[in-house]
């Protein structure tokens, strides 16, 4: 029983003396910006915030759209005025043709008749 008692102070004394030993340094000073620390009268943005919020940004207007785009009716909403200005143009497109080909027929029209009052 002695040697027992005797490792077990053995055991104490050597965690008494690792715990009595020099005290670790402090860990260094941070060189980030505590976000919730901050000075009002002097906050700026950093570069990687911006950049989330960017992010998130894009998100959600990604998300917007393509809840907006999966409904047919607003999407027959949405895209009325662009396939009503593409029949439009497509329209003056035709008649534009359709006024030059008259246009042409007018003139060959004329010149047969200039060139049977000048022929032999």
């Amino acid at each position: 029983m002695t040697t027992t008692l005797r490792k077990s102070q053995a055991v104490w004394a050597t965690i008494v003396a690792v715990d009595a030993g020099p005290t670790p340094p402090p860990p260094p000073q941070s060189t980030t910006v505590d976000i919730n620390n901050r000075d009002s009268t002097h906050s700026t943005w950093t570069r990687e915030e911006i950049i989330t919020l960017v992010g998130v940004f894009v998100a959600v207007i990604g998300l917007l759209i393509t809840l907006a785009l999966s409904s047919p009716t607003l999407r027959h909403l949405l895209c009325s005025p662009y396939k009503y200005y593409a029949q439009r143009k497509r329209e003056r497109a035709r008649l534009q043709l359709r006024r030059r080909y008259e246009e042409w027929l007018a003139f060959q029209e004329w010149m047969e008749m200039s060139n049977g009052r000048h022929g032999p």
